[in-house]
């Protein structure tokens, strides 16, 4: 007989060799530890009134009067097994389970209450699990690098004035020294092109090429959509690595694109791989389009060896303090430094996730103080609304009180309806907030990080489960506790006193006052940013923007070798002039200029070695038919 009480056959040898399986051991833990069901306790029940009977019997009882002594004596089997489970600690969660679905029936029976209630902390639950995964998103966790809070900008900071630094670069050599450095676990080098030029596969397009040390793959860690990431043997090789929107915008998100040839500046280079949407590289020059070779530079640069912009992974461990002390001599001889103006400068490392925290920190965390004063007014109004429920359930609580139910044990039970409360609030705060939290950044996408991905992760949901449970007990303590001290006596008559006495009364009047402040204190705030937001983008811009178009344009088909053999200033001047004559004669344009940029401050486009942008005026909003610009 097992401990359940029922009888098991033994096993020959052949069965319990194939008993000792990978699942045997478990299945024992299992048992041994697993707390038995109704039909477990029930029957092992009935094998033990069967035996006391079988004794009785024995002892000389008839056998009716045996099965009736047993019953007498051992009780019935739902007795027993709610002993049971009393003992084992699993009633507790069995009349939890019953306050949960009496609260859910209450809901039902009340649907104003609980949909003003639900709604209310939905609102305030939603927002703040938005402005937190927004935070998460772009503050704790914006990018996907693996060990992203051990790689570093460096510059040099001015030791009189720390606010103010300086970048510098190195070249392939003066990485591969850096990389030598005690406190270092790798380097990786970038520069920025912004002016490539598509020349095949119909129009041309001016896209943006980020240039990496071929150690990228190890030091970013993030693994492609499709292909692979640049490599060690891709050094001088032409191959390219696709961001993820241009992919989409370019390719229509064709997964049947590695292989193929990506024309650039007239030179075909042979596409290897896709990043995924979180890898966006966003650094000095903006989000890259493709992602090239460092090695490549040397044919692009055509001039001096191409220097580049260092990321510093520190080892574990190594504090910034301690790598800024190691390094800052380390630099100072790669880069042969050692003049006494440049004593007033120190090395300077940064986490890279340092200047987003600068830009946003405080902006977001004024969002996340009106979402909590959002949210705390919510839970006013829900403990408010629980109170004036509670009058209409007197009467219900007295008769409970009266045949023996603790205070504790009601506490307990309106503590749980609150909470069912809060969670189905919290359900539809959180099936919300992915939308709201992407509202930012959908608005203003420059003022995050490129890699930012607003996504419902675990993070999040332990934070909104936490947020539901706090919410919860925040705003149905009190009135549990306040409704727990109902008085039988006076209330079973039907006396006409109400829940809340006289004397304290004045407690929930400044409940709701509180109520009403925080209120008007947040309707006040908001209609101030709205106002201030509303006049920002009314302020002139000291020109009309109405119908003014721009177009980048590389500099002679985006030859930059071809572009400087045009030494003179004058026949770079016509060169340019030639092309805003052209411009011009289109039908529909009114006025052209050429600069460096679309907007102020311009520089004299003769000048650049890059690009240079035509402004120009419609005479009406450009449409299907209107003005059709080609050049090339």
């Amino acid at each position: 007989m097992d401990r359940h009480g029922c009888c098991r056959r033994r096993h020959s040898p052949q069965e319990g060799g194939r008993d000792m399986s990978l699942l045997a051991p478990i299945r024992k833990l299992w048992q041994s530890i697993a707390p038995r069901t109704h039909s477990d306790v029930e029957e092992e029940f009935r094998s033990t009134l069967d035996a006391y009977q079988e004794d009785l019997i024995r002892q000389g009882l008839p056998e009716e009067e045996a099965r009736r002594q047993a019953r007498i004596d051992l009780g019935q089997p739902a007795t027993q097994n709610e002993t049971y489970r009393d003992a084992i600690g699993l009633r507790v969660f069995d009349e939890l389970g019953g306050d949960i679905r009496y609260g859910l029936r209450a809901l039902r029976r009340n649907p104003g209450f609980a949909a003003v209630a639900v709604l209310s902390l939905a609102l305030g639950i939603g927002a703040t699990t938005a402005m937190f995964s927004l935070i998460y998103a772009v503050l704790l966790h914006p990018f996907p690098y693996a060990d992203a809070d051990r790689i570093m900008n460096a510059h040099f900071v001015k030791t009189q004035q720390p606010d103010v630094f300086q970048w510098f670069t190195l070249s392939e050599a003066q990485l591969d020294d850096l990389r030598l450095a005690a406190p270092v676990d790798s380097v990786l080098g970038f520069t920025t092109n912004g002016h490539l030029e598509i020349t095949n596969d119909g129009l041309p397009d001016d896209i943006s090429g980020v240039y990496l040390t071929e150690n990228a793959e190890t030091f970013l860690g993030v693994r492609p959509l499709f292909g692979r990431m640049i490599e060690p043997f891709d050094a001088g090789q032409p191959v390219v690595v696709l961001n993820y929107r241009f992919w989409q915008r370019r390719f229509g998100s064709d997964p049947h694109v590695i292989g193929r040839m990506l024309e650039m500046d007239h030179a075909p280079y042979t596409i290897v791989g896709v990043m995924p949407r979180s890898f966006a590289f966003n650094d000095f020059g903006g989000v890259g389009d493709v992602y090239l070779p460092a090695s490549l530079m040397d044919a692009v640069a055509n001039g001096p060896a191409p220097t580049y912009l260092p990321w510093i992974k520190l080892r574990p461990h190594v504090t910034v303090a301690t790598a800024n002390a190691a390094l800052d001599p380390i630099v100072r001889e790669i880069m042969k430094i050692h003049s006494e103006a440049s004593l007033a400068w120190h090395l300077g490392l940064q986490p890279i996730i340092v200047p987003y925290q600068q830009d946003l920190g405080r902006t977001l965390a004024l969002l996340l103080a009106g979402v909590v004063l959002l949210l705390i007014i919510g839970c006013a109004n829900c403990s408010i609304l629980l109170l004036a429920r509670g009058r209409t359930r007197r009467h219900e609580l007295a008769i409970r009180t009266a045949i023996g139910a603790s205070r504790w044990r009601i506490v307990r039970q309106l503590l749980v309806e609150a909470l069912v409360i809060s969670c189905t609030g919290a359900v539809l705060g959180v099936a919300g907030s992915y939308w709201l939290a992407r509202l930012p950044l959908v608005l203003s996408p420059d003022s995050f990080p490129a890699e930012s991905v607003i996504r419902i992760n675990a993070p999040i949901l332990a934070f909104s489960v936490a947020l539901a449970l706090l919410c919860g007990i925040l705003f149905g303590l009190a009135p549990a506790l306040r409704l727990s001290r109902n008085d039988p006596a006076r209330s079973l008559p039907g006396r006409q006193a109400g829940v809340v006495a006289a004397p304290r009364k004045h407690r929930w009047s400044v409940l709701i006052a509180a109520q009403v402040a925080l209120t008007l204190l947040l309707m006040a705030t908001a209609g101030t940013a709205i106002h201030s937001f509303l006049e920002l983008m009314q302020m002139p811009l000291g020109y009309d923007p109405a119908n003014v178009m721009e177009l980048a344009m590389g500099l002679h088909f985006h030859d930059t070798a071809q572009w400087r053999r045009i030494q003179s200033r004058e026949a770079r001047t016509a060169y340019i002039e030639q092309i805003r004559e052209k411009i011009a004669s289109v039908p529909g344009i009114l006025t052209v200029a050429v600069g460096t940029d679309a907007t102020p401050p311009y520089s004299d486009p003769v000048d650049t070695d890059s690009s240079f942008t035509a402004i120009f005026r419609c005479a009406s909003h450009p449409s299907a038919s209107g003005p059709h610009l080609e050049y090339g």
